[in-house]
């Protein structure tokens, strides 16, 4: 008979939620496996920075969108910038060392 055979495998098999705990384990351990296997050296990574929209021009003085002035503001951020208490901090330099005379 095949409902006898039938409930003979379903009586074999572990519960639903077993199967579901098993395939999230599964699933989180290939994403992760396949997260860092495209990972490079820090050379050939690239910043891609969430934005509203396209920007609709890089000229300074035709930029009028918000999507505009946040793609401007990054690109012409200086060597230094100044924190919140007006202390210089470095913007896009890493370091800077000041020579013997203080002028360079």
């Amino acid at each position: 008979m095949p409902g006898k055979n039938w409930s003979k495998i379903k009586e074999a098999l572990p519960p639903p939620c077993v199967i579901a705990q098993l395939l999230t384990v599964i699933a989180l351990f290939l994403f992760t496996v396949l997260a860092f296997a495209g990972a490079t050296d820090d050379t050939d990574r690239t910043f891609n920075r969430g934005n509203s929209a396209e920007p609709v021009t890089l000229d300074l003085h035709r930029s009028e969108d918000v999507a505009t002035g946040n793609i401007l503001r990054d690109l012409f951020e200086g060597l230094t910038t100044e924190d919140r208490d007006g202390s210089i901090i470095p913007g896009s330099a890493e370091s800077w060392d000041i020579g013997a005379d203080g002028m360079s």
